[in-house]
C-alpha cells in the first residue's frame, strides 16, 4: 500500500456547517449554546453513568446528498458520535470516513480503502475518559518488544500520513500525543522531560477554537484528589483541579467496660 491514499474531498464549504461548533454565549433555558442557523437539529451529549463521555453540539436538520447516522457506543473503542453519510458511494472498494467536530472546527470526511493488508481501521471515537481520538489504520500483528504504535494522520490535502512504531516509555520523559491546532495541522507526537513529582495534564479546546497547551502539575497533594478536566454536555470545556478530600468524622472513645456485679454472699 503506498503511502499516498488519494482522497475525494466532496464536501467544501457545505461541510464547514454540517456541524457548527458550540461556543461560550448566551444559553436557552435547556443550558444549550444558541442555535447557529434556522432548521438546526440539537443532538444530544453521550452520558455514561453520570459522565459525560461526548457533548452535544449543532446540526443542519438536512443536508442536501448526505444521510444523518446517529452516534453508537462500540465497547472496544468508546462512543462513535453520529456523522454525515453520503448518499451515494464514491468508488468500488472505498468506506466512507466520517467528518467530526473538534475545537471550533469541522474536519470534513474522506474515503479511504475499504482494506489494507496488514491493518485494520480504528473509527474516531471518544474514550471513556472524555477525550476524542482520530480514526487511524493500526498494525494487526504486535510490535517490537517494549514498543506502541504512534496513528497516522490527514494532511489537509487528503494525504494519509503512515504511523510508526515509538518505545511505550523513556525513563525521565512522559509522551505527548500528536493532535491537530487550530488551522487544521497536525503536530506531531514528542517526548517531553518529566519534572520530578509533577505529572503532565492534556491540552485542550477552548470555547472560541484556540487550543490551550497542557501544563504540569503535582502529582499528589496532601488532603485532597485531583479531578480530571473534561467537557461538559454543552461542549466547554471544565478545567481539572483539586478537589479536598472529604474529613472523615472524629472516631467515638470507646466506652468503659462495665464492670460486673459481686457474687452474692
Amino acid at each position: 500500500m503506498k503511502n499516498r491514499l488519494h482522497t475525494a474531498m466532496v464536501l467544501g464549504t457545505v461541510m464547514m456547517i454540517a456541524v457548527l461548533p458550540l461556543m461560550a454565549g448566551a444559553q436557552d433555558e435547556g443550558g444549550r449554546p444558541p442555535a447557529p442557523g434556522q432548521d438546526q437539529v440539537w443532538v444530544e451529549a453521550y452520558v455514561d453513568n453520570g459522565t459525560v463521555v461526548a457533548p452535544g453540539y449543532w446540526r443542519p436538520r438536512i443536508n442536501a446528498g448526505f444521510v444523518w447516522v446517529d452516534g453508537r457506543w462500540d465497547v472496544n473503542i468508546g462512543y462513535i458520535p453520529g456523522f454525515w453519510q453520503p448518499g451515494k458511494k464514491h468508488k468500488k472498494n472505498l468506506v466512507w470516513v466520517p467528518g467530526y467536530w473538534l475545537g471550533g472546527r469541522w474536519y470534513t470526511g474522506q474515503w479511504r480503502p475499504a482494506q489494507r493488508r496488514g491493518f485494520t481501521w480504528i473509527p474516531g471515537h471518544w474514550t471513556g475518559t472524555g477525550h476524542w481520538m482520530p480514526g487511524h489504520w493500526k498494525p494487526t500483528r504486535s510490535g517490537p518488544a517494549g514498543q506502541a504504535w504512534e496513528p497516522g494522520y490527514w494532511t489537509p490535502k487528503g494525504r494519509w500520513v503512515e504511523g510508526y512504531w515509538r518505545p511505550a516509555a523513556k525513563n525521565g520523559y512522559i509522551w505527548i500525543a500528536g493532535y491537530y491546532n487550530p488551522r487544521g495541522l497536525w503536530v506531531k507526537g514528542y517526548w517531553k522531560k518529566a519534572p520530578a513529582g509533577q505529572v503532565w495534564e492534556d491540552g485542550h479546546w477552548g470555547p472560541r477554537g484556540e487550543w490551550v497547551e497542557g501544563h504540569w502539575r503535582l502529582k499528589t497533594k496532601a488532603g485532597a484528589e485531583w479531578i480530571p478536566g473534561r467537557y461538559n454536555r454543552y461542549g466547554n470545556w471544565v478545567p481539572g483541579h483539586w478537589q479536598s478530600e472529604p474529613k472523615k468524622p472524629p472516631r467515638k472513645p470507646r466506652p468503659a467496660p462495665r464492670r460486673g456485679r459481686g457474687p452474692r454472699r
